[in-house]
Formats: structure tokens, C-alpha cells, sequence
């Protein structure tokens, strides 16, 4: 779905410029196995004018992000063709909510895209297929970025004889128990809004029917005393035509005090605009067994009756229709016969029963146009009846499936939809293999089947980036093969370890799957698997593998730009791992039953051990060479009463020892191009950045708080982000300068660009752009976490970021779904260019652009002669000239999703400046 927009375009868009806007990119990407899906689900079917089966549905596409699916088949069940549809917001999760068949064998499709995965938050859309599947039009009702409402209360549409829809609403932010105010729509054949109004309703509960363009209602109030008025029923025709009754009868109102309004009553109106409310309560008090039944004469505004079947009758209701002789029919199982019952109310106000002879309990019931209704039965059968409440048919599907929904083609077949469930892998504990089927039936056999299984996704979660000296990005990517458990003892999916070549333009060149005994790409015991690349672009890995080596081995492997993986020797565990010209090293640090930690030395391109070090209980720091000479640092904690030592290796002999206090260990710390070592200590109170070089000349800066991260700026001044969320810069000694901006942010990464700081933080998903005085000059909104493995500047300076998008299934931690990113946000200097943020954000023009963002055109709210439209590039790509006012339409239809710069200049000569999002 939506490979690019979806990816690009994840963002809850604000009006003040210095606010966390979107940082969007100028090019994206999705990757992923498409080995299975569990998503493809079967939600209402319909059969058209030609005996032609539509089939509406969702499927699973990328990751979470779920689409809508029409399927139209012919007499013989082949695909005629077949429509995935998704919405262009923010949103992530679009499915149907109903749908409809016009006499000109137009299918509409009324559906919701929701945010999160809710139920019950997100937006309306409507999408129109012509009869040759062709989109009419695909709607969507409000601002697509959600804004206009978050929570649906009530939703209902009904499709009228010449094509338009009436639709009602009712957005709100939360479930208050007072007032809302209910959207009412008329929407034209060709998506437009031709009649729209609002009307303040009850809404502690709400039940509707559309008919004839006239919207029925029962609310309830927030009352809590069932002796008081709590109840209204509602009929509106449109803003002027409306009449509303205060439902005061105490046998209506005891019955449904305790009972949910919406899914538990049905509304039926007869011919004479009557209306029936049939409902079933399923409280566990004493009106738990019984249904009522109420009539409402509409004209004269009167309750008729409010009947409760009698206590000694047990019953749970089915369903309810209007039949050909304007009745109102009541299905029902009356639990004291185990039968189903067929009950009205006769002209005298009393309960008539007549028992379906069968023996069998109904579980559904749908009405069919023609007047025949189905009834699914408690021996799975489908059985059809007349209008007049006689059995004509009984048909039986394979069973293999969940059914959902089923639709008559003629007298004497059916069609059936349905959703299948499997596992993906053998050792599941979940059925989530998820698959739309169909079938076409008579009464003794399936004559047509049909399924669908979409092409689906695995869970990708880990990932690195490599950018090799051409330019071309280098994908390291874990995916689990189905759906995690995340309980004790559970069977987690296999795992796949392959390698991604992208060029710069992210046109995928080769992609290449690790060997299967390899344990992991990216990690191993808890630590990240290094590796290096070469001028050559080879890169060399040293990977896990089942071993001797207390249950593990290591195997260097190198791949070549071509994406040729090839094995080179058995190495050993180890936990660094560099190279420089010549040599490979491998650092491993002691266990507490072993003597020592080693060093080994390997020939660069067989492999072969050249040499071995051991350096007792010191742990390996880092490894790295300046010029020829290759160097290691190590740290040595003997006991918790001694001091620590810090040791500097010079081609494998020891150059000095330095001691310190006990610190209870090092972290974080940080090598930077000439050897100088970093490192952050915690003891009691004293909260130090420690600096030490080759040559053995420290310095140190004792901080207020906890340290969390440090980075240098090019200049040499030291970035420092504090726990109280204070930061301090300091000079190239450690020397305090002055106080940067308070950053509230947890777990932060760090990386300069150019003469700024960038701070990414996975949680908030976030990027500062912090200049060297400390000063927060702009706060990003980020699509993906941003890390030391996942984002990179390539050689042209782009910000090239690698991750996920996706989130869990509802509830349920084991449907875990996330889909590759990769992204190119560009030069970040483009994004207005640095240099202009400090007075761009400090701008007092008040200039706004809206609707921002917009799918086509917009309006400033400012008289001006000439509005500028630039790319992130800084290109000048549109321009406007005249006299404009706040009422003028500027229109962007042409333009690709991005962000672009307004720039607008008045006739004084005022130059305004605003960004715009074109989605």
C-alpha cells in the first residue's frame, strides 16, 4: 500500500514553524519478504444484475498498513477484476464498514481509515467502482491528517435509488455522556457534498435507520434514575424537517436502562413510516432472557406499545423484517423448546408465535432485496425462506472456513464468503494465516470455489546501514518469518539474515541471503556484530554459528560489490573487530572462568591467525590505527576497594598505564580519527567526562548530572546532553563555555553535520538540529528511529536513514508486522537551508498557509503580489503574480508528495517565508 506515501508521509502536522514538523524525504523506499500474510479478510459480499459476485475485503499489504479489496467473479468464479484501495492520510488501517450495489451494478464501498489500528478513531471515506471496476470516485469525509475528529460514536449510510448516499456522524473527542453534535450528509453520484447540517443529539447510547432519505433515531440520555424520561426517539428529514419524541413509557425504559443501544436494537420501518424497535438485552439482570418490541407511530408522534416477552419464555434474538404484507417478523430461539420462533405483533397489540417445525436454532439472519430471507442454522446449514415464512431451500458449504457473509444469486444458488485460518509456520501457536474464500452453491453440492491470499509481509526489525565509497547503501536486515510469541515457552518463527545493495537513487541492485547456520547478522550476545569495509568495497563479516566455543563458533565471510557472499576461514568469538591495510584483529574479553583476554592478529585475506595477545583480566575498549600503527585500549577493575586503570596498546605492547578512582565501570565512551579516547564515569555523586590521547595527556569535566551522550562539533567544542535534561558546551580541553538549550529527551544519539549537532531520540522519534552555542535551531518529526547503525551521511551529504514502519495488531503482541524503510531526506541544509533557521523561526510575519498539509492547492492568509514555490532542493519550481487576497486559491495538484518553501513578497516589499507539506 502506498509504498512511498505511506512510508513518507507518517506526521501530525502543526502550525508553528519551530513546533516538531515532518521531516519528510525527498526519496523513500519499502523492502521485505512477501512470504506470508495474515490480513486478507472477507467482509461483505454482493451479487449484481448479471449474476456477477462482488466480494469486498481487506488485505494486507505493507506491514500493518491495511487495505480494502473489491473482487468482482463471474458466473464460473473467475476474477473479472479485482481493486485494492488506499487512503492518502496519515492514517494506517482502512477497512469497510458497509457497502452497497446500485441497479446499474455500481459497487460503493463506505469505509473507515483508522488510526492506530483503533476501532473506533479515524476518518470516513468513500470509494465508487463502475461496473468495470473502474473508480468513480474515492472520497474522503474531513481533513485527511484526522484533525477534524478522533472517536466515532455512531456511523450510518444508506444508499438511495438515484446513487446519492445519506450519510450521518458523530465525531467527538471522547464519549461524554452529554449532547453531540450529529454531521449529516447527502453525497451526489459524482462525491459531492450537496446537502450537509448538524443536529445536537443524545448520545449515551444510539441506535439509527436511513430510509427514503429520512434518518431514525433512539438516544439515550445520561440519566442514571429509570424512573425518568432517559430515552428520544428522533426522525429527520433534513435541517428544517425534523420531529423528536420523549420515550416515557416505564416498560420500554426499565428494559433498556441497563442495555447498550447500538448493535442491540434493530429499526424496522413499514410502508407506513411506522417504526418498530426490536431489541435483545444482554444484561445479566432479570431482563437478560427477554426481547422487547416497541412501535412508534411517526405521524402522530405516539408510542403505540412496548412489549417484553413474558419471563417464562427464554429468548435470544436473531433477527427482524418488514415483509411483502408490511409485518413486522421477529426471529428468535426460544431457549425453554430449543426451537426457532417467527413472532409479531397482531392488530389487538399481542404477541403471536408461530415455531419453525425444523428443530433447529437459528445463529444469523440476513434479508435479501428480493424479500426471501437466509437463515444460518445450528447445523451449519444455510437455509433459505419466503417472505411468508416458508422454507424454499437448505444449503451447506465445505466448512473450512469462518463464514461471513452470503448473498442469493437465484432460486436455487448461492454465494458464500468467508475467512480462512492457518498457521504460517508448522510450529505456530497462532492461526494468523489469514485468506478471503468463496463459494458458489446449490442444495447438494459446491459448484465454484475461490480464494485469495495477498502477498503479505514478514516482521523486519532489525536493520544497519553501510554506505560503501561509491555511494551505494548497503542494507543488513533481520526478519522474522511470521508472528513473535512473546510468552514463556513459545515457538518464535525462523529467522532470515540477507543483505540489501541500493544505489543512491534507492533502485534496489541485488539482494543476497546470509547462510542458514549463521546464528544472527547484527548481533551476538547482546553486542553489535562489527564488520568492515574496504577501499575496494569488500566487506568482511565475522558472524556466529553453532561452535565448541561454550555452544558457539565464528566464521569471516566477505562479500564483494557484486553481492557474491563467500566463506573465508573459522575465526573465534570475538567482540571487536578492525582492519587496516594488512591485518584483521580480533579482540575477546575473559569470562570468570577464563585467564585471559586475547587479541588475535589474522592475515587480512585468508584469515589465518598470525598472532595471539593475551593481556589478562583487562577488557578491550577499542581498537583502531593512526597512520601504520595499530592501538587498543583497555579497562581494569580488580575489586570494588582498588582503583581502575586505563592501558594504552601500541603494536601489541604496552605504552602506559594510567590509574583513576573506582568508577564501577566506563560508559559511554568514544575514539575519535587521532586516537583520543572519551569516557564518561558514575561514582557517588561525581559525574565526569574523562578525555585521554596516545601521548597520555587527560583532561577531564566534572558535570552537574548523570552523563548521557557527548559529541564533538568539527570545531573541536564538546556537545554534552545531561539526565535533568540540561546540556553544557565545553571547549576542546573540556573546559566549560556556557549552557546550551534544555532538551527533554531520553536515550539521545548524537552526529554532527557540517557546524551543527543533530539529536536523535528513538522514543519521541525526533531529530534537533542544534547549532555550537547549544541552541535548538529546529525539532524534526522523524519516520523511523535514527541510530549509530541505521543513519548515515553519504558521500553527497544526504541523510540517509534506515528502519521500520509498522505496529502491533490490535491487542495481541504476537501479530508483530513491520515493513522496511529506507529513506533519503536529502541535504538537510535544503530544508529552508540552516543558515536562514535561526531568523526563519524567529520570523514575526504570521504568515499561514492552509489547508497544510494539502492534496492540491491552498490559501495565505496575507494580500500580497507574488508567492514563490521552492523544492528542497532550493529550486524555484512555481510562481504566482498578481494582487491576492486571503480568499485566492494557489494550486499545487501538479507537484509531487514533499515539502516545499512559500515564499511571498507584499508590495511594500515584506518578504514572508512557510512550509508546506503536498501529500
Amino acid at each position: 500500500m502506498k509504498k512511498i506515501i505511506l512510508c513518507s508521509f507518517i506526521f501530525t502536522i502543526c502550525c508553528q514553524l519551530f513546533s516538531q514538523e515532518p521531516l519528510v524525504p525527498v526519496k523513500s523506499e519499502s523492502f521485505g519478504l512477501n512470504h506470508h500474510t495474515n490480513r486478507d479478510m472477507a467482509f461483505f459480499s454482493h451479487v449484481d444484475g448479471n449474476k456477477n459476485l462482488l466480494i469486498i475485503g481487506t488485505t494486507e499489504k505493507d506491514s500493518t498498513f491495511t487495505d480494502v479489496i473489491a473482487t468482482k467473479l463471474d458466473k464460473n468464479f473467475n476474477v473479472v477484476w479485482q481493486k485494492t484501495v488506499s487512503q492518502k492520510t496519515n492514517l494506517s488501517y482502512d477497512i469497510p464498514v458497509k457497502s452497497f450495489i446500485s441497479s446499474k451494478n455500481e459497487l460503493y464501498v463506505i469505509g473507515r481509515s483508522a488510526l492506530k489500528q483503533s476501532y473506533s478513531t479515524g476518518i470516513l471515506f468513500i470509494t465508487k467502482f463502475n461496473e468495470n471496476g473502474q473508480i468513480l470516485y474515492n472520497k474522503t469525509i474531513g481533513n485527511e491528517d484526522g484533525s477534524d475528529y478522533v472517536d466515532y460514536t455512531h456511523m450510518n449510510v444508506s444508499l438511495n435509488p438515484d446513487g446519492s448516499l445519506s450519510l450521518v456522524y458523530a465525531p467527538t473527542d471522547n464519549m461524554t455522556l452529554d449532547g453531540h453534535d450529529f454531521r449529516f450528509l447527502k453525497i451526489n453520484n459524482d462525491g459531492d457534498i450537496i446537502s450537509s447540517f448538524t443536529k445536537t443529539m443524545q448520545n449515551n447510547g444510539v441506535v439509527s435507520k436511513i430510509q427514503d432519505q429520512t434518518f431514525y433515531f433512539i438516544t439515550k440520555s445520561s440519566a442514571d434514575d429509570a424512573t425518568i424520561n432517559t430515552f428520544k426517539f428522533y426522525k429527520i428529514q433534513d435541517q428544517n424537517i425534523h420531529t423528536s419524541i420523549a420515550i416515557t413509557d416505564p416498560i420500554f425504559a426499565k428494559y433498556y436502562y441497563n442495555s447498550p443501544l447500538f448493535n442491540h436494537i434493530q429499526l424496522n420501518i413499514d410502508s407506513e413510516g411506522n417504526c418498530y424497535a426490536v431489541g435483545f438485552n444482554p444484561s445479566s439482570h432479570k431482563s437478560g432472557d427477554k426481547f422487547n418490541v416497541s412501535k412508534i407511530d411517526t405521524k402522530n408522534e405516539l408510542l403505540i406499545y412496548s412489549i417484553t416477552t413474558p419471563a417464562i419464555e427464554k429468548y435470544h434474538l436473531i433477527g427482524s423484517f418488514i415483509n411483502e404484507q408490511n409485518k413486522n417478523i421477529i426471529l428468535a430461539n426460544n431457549l425453554n423448546s430449543n426451537a426457532m420462533d417467527f413472532l409479531s405483533i397482531d392488530g389487538n397489540n399481542t404477541l403471536v408465535v408461530d415455531t419453525d417445525p425444523s428443530g433447529l436454532l437459528g445463529t444469523g439472519f440476513k434479508l435479501n432485496t428480493d424479500g426471501t430471507f437466509f437463515l444460518t442454522s445450528s447445523n451449519s446449514n444455510l437455509r433459505l425462506f419466503s417472505n411468508t415464512l416458508t422454507e424454499l431451500k437448505a444449503f451447506t458449504t465445505s466448512d473450512t472456513f469462518e463464514l461471513v457473509d452470503f448473498s442469493k444469486i437465484d432460486a436455487n444458488t448461492i454465494a458464500v464468503i468467508g475467512t480462512s485460518y492457518d498457521k504460517m509456520f508448522p510450529e505456530s501457536q497462532f492461526l494468523t494465516q489469514l485468506n478471503i474464500k468463496a463459494e458458489k452453491i446449490d442444495d447438494r453440492q459446491i459448484l465454484h470455489d475461490y480464494s485469495f491470499s495477498g502477498i503479505g509481509t514478514s516482521r523486519s526489525f532489525q536493520h544497519r546501514l553501510v554506505i560503501d565509497n561509491d555511494n551505494n547503501y548497503l542494507l543488513m536486515v533481520s526478519e522474522k518469518m511470521g508472528p513473535e510469541y512473546l510468552g514463556k515457552g513459545g515457538t518464535n518463527p525462523p529467522l532470515n539474515e540477507r543483505i540489501i545493495k541500493y544505489d543512491s537513487n534507492l533502485k534496489k541492485i541485488w539482494e543476497v541471503e546470509v547462510p542458514e547456520n549463521i546464528f544472527n547478522l547484527l548481533s551476538s550476545r547482546g553486542k553489535s556484530i562489527d564488520y568492515h569495509l574496504d577501499e575496494n568495497n569488500m566487506l568482511y563479516l565475522n558472524l556466529p554459528r553453532a561452535g565448541d566455543y561454550y555452544g558457539i563458533g565464528y566464521d569471516l565471510y566477505k562479500l564483494s560489490p557484486d553481492g557474491i557472499f563467500e566463506f573465508i576461514n573459522h575465526t573465534y568469538a570475538a567482540k571487536l573487530f578492525h582492519a587496516n591495510q594488512n591485518l584483521r584483529f580480533m579482540s575477546r574479553d575473559y569470562f570468570d572462568y577464563e585467564d585471559s583476554s586475547k587479541m588475535f592478529i589474522l592475515n587480512k585475506e585468508s584469515g589465518n591467525l598470525l598472532q595471539e595477545i593475551s593481556i589478562g583480566h583487562e577488557k578491550f575498549l577499542e581498537i583502531f590505527s593512526v597512520g601504520n600503527d595499530n592501538y587498543f585500549y583497555t579497562y581494569e577493575a580488580i575489586t570494588n576497594n582498588t582503583p581502575d586503570f586505563l592501558h594504552l596498546y601500541k603494536n601489541g605492547v604496552k605504552v602506559f598505564t594510567r590509574e583513576f578512582s573506582n568508577n564501577y565501570g566506563i560508559y559511554p565512551i568514544n575514539v575519535d580519527e587521532n586516537g583520543t579516547l572519551y569516557w564518561v564515569t558514575k561514582y557517588n555523586h561525581d559525574y565526569i567526562l574523562h578525555k585521554l590521547d596516545i601521548k597520555n595527556i587527560y583532561s577531564h569535566y566534572k558535570a552537574p548530572s548523570p552523563i548521557r551522550a557527548f559529541k564533538k562539533f568539527n570545531n573541536g567544542r564538546m556537545y554534552v546532553s545531561l539526565e535533568d535534561n540540561n546540556t553544557v558546551i565545553l571547549d576542546d580541553n573540556l573546559n566549560f563555555i556556557l549552557n546550551g538549550d534544555i532538551v527533554d529527551t531520553f536515550n539521545p544519539y548524537l552526529f554532527t553535520y557540517g557546524d551543527y549537532m543533530l539529536l536523535a531520540t528513538g522514543y519521541t522519534k525526533s531529530l534537533r538540529i542544534i547549532n555550537q552555542n547549544g541552541a535548538v535551531i529546529n525539532h524534526f518529526k522523524t519516520q523511523g528511529l535514527i541510530g549509530s547503525e541505521t543513519a548515515k551521511f553519504d558521500k553527497n551529504e544526504h541523510l540517509i536513514v534506515v528502519g521500520n514502519f509498522g505496529d502491533r495488531i490490535y491487542t495481541y503482541n504476537e501479530y508483530g508486522w513491520y515493513r522496511g524503510s529506507l529513506h533519503n531526506y536529502g541535504l538537510l541544509n535544503n530544508i529552508l537551508s540552516l543558515e536562514d533557521f535561526e531568523n526563519f523561526n524567529n520570523s514575526e510575519s504570521n504568515l499561514v498557509i492552509y489547508p497544510n498539509p494539502t492534496h492540491s492547492s491552498f490559501k495565505v492568509n496575507k494580500e500580497f503580489n507574488t508567492l514563490d514555490v521552492y523544492d528542497l532542493t532550493g529550486k524555484q519550481i512555481k510562481s504566482f503574480k498578481g494582487n491576492f487576497t486571503a480568499t485566492d486559491h494557489f494550486d499545487i495538484s501538479d507537484l509531487v508528495q514533499s515539502m516545499y518553501v512559500i515564499k511571498i513578497r507584499t508590495q511594500n516589499g515584506e518578504v514572508s517565508t512557510s512550509k508546506l507539506i503536498k501529500i
